[in-house]
């Protein structure tokens, strides 16, 4: 590779990213929003540094988040013929210091790196402690006890001189504080949160097995308990970057803070780690207003809290080479006036197009928006366009599984950044089981024995082998052979009568759907529960025992769904066994994605057949190649989650399915976060945006939705175009 010479380099940075890349030494931040050229201006500082400051470029540290993120920044390094720089992730520098100072330590265990054994030790522990009575049985959210073990340990608790699975009493004393902030979101009290944080690293312990959080706490506790270690590793590097700040959690922010010689952030072992005289050559990156991912540990306080100290440099990159002025004005107004929107504003130095750059759109339906979308990008690409320069963005990713089936039916290449199929998903196969066995389309009796124990009805599974070779031989159904068993507890007869009396009341309401599908109603466009059933009198004679109000006139598999849930504790069991919690992926929302597809039928049965016909349509788009792979260069459009799309860029974006519940999503931890989301999906798109919504999703907005259309609709589109375009930086050099 030729190198670039470092003065055609310099020349390619405009007046604010020169002057941030310009360092003479001391604390700088450097806010760099979206399309501003952060990276760019991070490799023009290095270049700075080494080439004209002689500095050595073994002599610096920069860390970042991704694999992703640190090869990007090596590839620009390397360009510049600067090889010798130490750019990685925060994990790879951690395991560093620790092969170092403490080698014997990861010697005898391992490296969970996919986090299934600690999730699996985990729930282990959660059923034992239920048994034992030191959990409540209910109101235990898995998920949120996970994310509390991870919080724990990335927010400084120290563990025992020489055991990296004990606490000391320091440690143990800020694992109680954070489970009183935790209590209520896991359901638990902080004594029991404690209880089950010690058993989980004793069980761990014993198991030899370490996480990548268990990697950053004892690196950061090797550093704040070990003065020579601190003193050598302090002194490794002159100048340390952290790029990605905003991602930060209190520990991952600490590292920056000791390794440049600076006091460190965790006020419980402030005394042991109070800093040096020395210099204190440390630069964040990040931008705030792009802090998605606090179900990670991240805080984009962190990197706030830095700007707003005296003795920092602040450098904000105000330029976007990214979009057209109307994308940056409807981004910026979606966060206008927020403490962690530093960059305060967006100075685009694109001109408008003569058409609209952003639009707010509403459909009938879902349905209807994914079939508009797909169409405008078939006929983009009809008229010599590229696909790959449309991606559609949703907060869920169930939101995304109609432009899939739409991809698929006009045989549209795509890319789909997100989870597999949401019918995929445990839950869906669980209630749709349900729905199965109701609609006796349970030929083989699979789906029955499926559902016995979901959710758990402590039924063991010898008694229903047994029970089965029974039903085999004299004809009768398994759940009467089981309710027939004398050796049945209780509580296990108890659940089996529920269990069938749910069956009987969905198979009424599938009966009932089938004589509403005969008489030739319309498929509904709000929920089945509120529609009043009306059949002809021989009909409803015909149907008299099936339709009788012991359904209280619901009928169809949308309200058979709604009835499973209900009737059985299976919320509940999700909670229990994965947690509620909300990031890309959340099961309810998944659920009530299924609901909303089932509202489209009144039979049951064709709402089965539909389901399946979907899911062989995916597996045949896999296997033909229509569906391809998310590093496939070839031309597709992307279906993508907003925190997936995060750090990319097309020409053109349709964010999808913005409505209260879903974007914002109503089981958020933190509404300010969700804000940010909207502000990334905006700002994902260089020449055109279209936010969009369907209408038959209820009256209310989503006030994304509202912002957006206060701006277009009070300014309108030539006063938008002045208002940005009057304050248009002009600038030859695109960044890049």
């Amino acid at each position: 590779m030729q190198p670039m010479n470092e003065y055609d380099y310099w020349s390619k940075l405009d007046d604010e990213q020169r002057a941030a890349a310009t360092y003479p030494g001391g604390k700088r931040a450097i806010i760099g929003g979206a399309g501003a050229g952060k990276t760019f201006t991070l490799v023009g500082l290095l270049v700075h540094l080494v080439k004209a400051c002689g500095l050595s470029g073994n002599s610096v540290l920069a860390m970042t988040f991704t694999r992703a993120g640190a090869g990007e920044m090596n590839r620009r390094f390397l360009e510049m013929g600067i090889a010798d720089t130490r750019v990685g992730t925060i994990h790879s520098v951690c395991m560093q210091i620790l092969q170092a100072t403490r080698p014997k330590l990861l010697e005898s265990i391992k490296l969970d790196d996919s986090g299934y054994a600690l999730q699996r030790i985990l729930k282990h522990i959660t059923w034992d402690f239920r048994k034992q009575g030191i959990l409540p049985k209910k109101g235990v959210d898995f998920e949120m006890l996970n994310r509390f073990v991870s919080r724990c340990k990335l927010s400084g608790p120290v563990p025992v001189f020489m055991n990296p699975f004990g606490l000391s009493v320091t440690g143990e004393g800020a694992v109680l504080e954070l489970a009183k902030i935790w209590r209520a979101k896991v359901g638990a009290t902080p004594e029991q949160l404690l209880m089950v944080y010690n058993e989980l690293e004793s069980r761990r312990a014993t198991r030899g097995t370490y996480s990548f959080d268990d990697m950053i706490n004892w690196a950061w506790s090797v550093l704040v308990s070990d003065g020579d270690a601190l003193s050598f590793w302090r002194h490794r590097w002159e100048c340390v970057i952290s790029d990605e700040t905003q991602d930060s959690g209190v520990l991952q922010w600490d590292l920056g803070l000791l390794l440049s010689g600076l006091p460190t952030s965790v006020s419980s072992v402030a005394r042991h780690s109070a800093g040096d005289s020395g210099e204190h050559n440390l630069i964040a990156a990040g931008d705030p207003a792009q802090a998605i991912f606090s179900f990670t540990g991240g805080d984009p306080q962190q990197l706030v809290g830095f700007c707003q100290q005296k003795d920092t440099d602040l450098r904000v990159l105000h330029r976007n080479y990214r979009s057209r002025p109307q994308i940056c004005a409807g981004a910026t107004e979606l966060i206008k006036g927020k403490v962690w929107h530093v960059a305060k504003e967006m100075r685009p130095v694109r001109e408008e197009a003569a058409q609209p750059s952003i639009e707010v759109k509403a459909y009938e339906t879902h349905g209807d928006e994914a079939v508009d979308i797909i169409r405008r990008c078939r006929e983009h690409a009809a008229s010599g366009g590229k696909l790959a320069d449309f991606a559609i963005l949703a907060r869920l990713s169930s939101s995304l599984y109609l432009f899939e089936l739409e991809c698929i039916r006009h045989r549209v290449p795509y890319v789909k950044m997100a989870g597999g199929s949401f019918l995929e998903g445990k839950e869906v196969k669980d209630v749709l089981a349900y729905l199965r066995v109701a609609a006796c389309v349970d030929t083989d009796g699979k789906h029955l024995r499926h559902i016995i124990n979901v959710p758990f009805r402590y039924i063991g599974g010898a008694l229903i082998s047994t029970a089965e070779e029974v039903a085999k031989e004299t004809g009768i159904a398994l759940l009467d052979v089981l309710l027939k068993e004398r050796s049945l507890g209780y509580a296990q007869r108890h659940s089996l009568l529920e269990l069938h009396s749910l069956l009987i009341r969905l198979n009424k309401m599938a009966v009932a759907g089938e004589i509403l599908k005969a008489s030739g109603a319309p498929v509904p466009t709000v929920p089945p529960a509120s529609i009043t059933i009306t059949v002809s009198d021989e009909e409803a004679k015909e149907g008299e025992a099936e339709a009788e109000t012991g359904v209280e006139g619901r009928v169809g598999p949308a309200d058979m769904i709604a009835e499973t849930l209900q009737g059985t504790d299976y919320i509940e069991e999700i909670r229990r066994e994965d947690g509620l919690a909300v990031s890309d992926e959340s099961k309810l929302s998944t659920l009530n994605e299924l609901q909303g597809i089932a509202r489209h039928f009144h039979s049951c049965a064709d709402f089965l057949a539909y389901v399946d016909w979907m899911a062989t349509a995916i597996k045949i788009a896999q296997r033909s190649g229509l569906k391809q792979k998310e590093d496939a260069t070839s031309d597709a459009v992307r279906l993508s989650t907003i925190h997936r799309a995060k750090g990319l860029q097309w020409l053109n974006t349709f964010v999808v399915d913005v409505v209260p519940g879903r974007f914002p999503c109503s089981r958020a931890e933190d509404p300010e976060e969700e804000l940010r989301l909207a502000y990334v999906a905006v700002s994902r798109a260089m020449d055109y945006v279209q936010v969009s919504f369907p209408l038959n999703e209820g009256k209310k907005r989503s006030p994304y939705i509202l912002t957006l259309q206060r701006l277009l609709e009070n300014g309108g589109e030539e006063a938008l175009n002045h208002k940005y375009n009057r304050g248009l930086e002009s600038h030859s050099n695109r960044v890049t």
